[in-house]
């Protein structure tokens, strides 16, 4: 009972947690109108597609306006710390923040391998099982929305139409993690009628 109790709890938890579309999990570590810092961590579970694989992106909303802009800051923060990491123990050769009012920028870049010769369509993929960790700090004054912490998703695979073949990663709608919760409160409610109704021994 205590081990089926523990797990009602864990899906409780989860129901409020952030949830991976692919192997990646993104925690916001802190997030305040002057700074951003995250971690990410995991794996990706399949190589990347489109027409510049090898793009891995962190922007705001993106799922509900393709090729559309969304704004992640006000204005160019300052890399301020990089920890990330992607591949064997290899740190990505470029990262690189963007702000503008295209439909791909306010966007925190990394490419694993630059392109040769200023040619994008050398980037090579991200493949299965390519670990990814480490942590990125940005900074800026005012640049920052607190409230698009809900609403931060990891994609790759840069397009030519400007959007992201990939959504390795999107946090869970509100609406959605509530049917769960309520499912895990009906769960232990019958867990607690069964153990009243149960007959006591001896």
């Amino acid at each position: 009972m205590m081990g089926l109790r523990m797990l009602v709890v864990a899906v409780l938890v989860l129901g409020f947690s952030r949830f991976t579309q692919a192997a990646l999990v993104l925690t916001i570590d802190t997030y305040t109108t002057d700074e951003l810092s995250f971690t990410l961590s995991g794996a990706f579970d399949e190589n990347t597609t489109g027409d510049l694989p090898g793009y891995l992106a962190i922007k705001n909303d993106w799922s509900h306006n393709v090729a559309e802009h969304t704004e992640l800051f006000s204005f160019q923060p300052t890399v301020t710390s990089n920890t990330i990491q992607i591949g064997d123990g290899l740190v990505p050769t470029q990262a690189t923040v963007q702000d503008g009012t295209a439909p791909w920028t306010d966007t925190v870049f990394f490419v694993l391998t630059p392109p040769t010769n200023g040619n994008d369509f050398t980037a090579l993929p991200f493949l299965a099982g390519m670990p990814v960790s480490g942590s990125m700090t940005l900074s800026g004054t005012g640049a920052f929305n607190p409230a698009h912490a809900a609403t931060l998703e990891v994609v790759s695979g840069f397009n030519i139409g400007r959007d992201f073949a990939r959504l390795e990663y999107s946090p869970v709608p509100l609406p959605a993690a509530l049917p769960l919760f309520g499912s895990a409160l009906g769960l232990m409610g019958f867990l607690g009628w069964r153990r009243r109704k149960a007959p006591s021994a001896g």
